[in-house]
């Protein structure tokens, strides 16, 4: 075998070694890619949906005690109310 034929022997192995790399490479980052999509939007989508849930727990909080205050004053103002009419009348 000569010079030539031996370098284009080594060019062609060398060439078959980087496509196939290349190839399993691609592959690898396109199903790395694909898992990690779906793995992060059902991260998001539970974080989300904790974070909804959390704030509905909030929202219902503040609406008891909204509810609770509102409720005292009605009553202060009709303590207040029967008050001055017992005076008056």
């Amino acid at each position: 075998m000569t010079t030539p034929e031996l370098i284009e022997l080594i060019l062609k192995i060398v060439g078959a070694i980087v496509t196939t790399i290349g190839t399993l490479a691609a592959i690898a980052y396109a199903i790395f890619q694909w898992f990690g999509t779906r793995w992060l939007d059902k991260q998001f989508t539970q974080k989300i949906e904790a974070y909804k849930h959390e704030l509905n727990q909030q929202l219902e909080t503040h609406k008891s005690k909204l509810n609770k205050d509102l409720e005292d004053y009605k009553y202060q103002i009709n303590a207040l109310f029967n008050r001055v009419t017992r005076a008056f009348f």
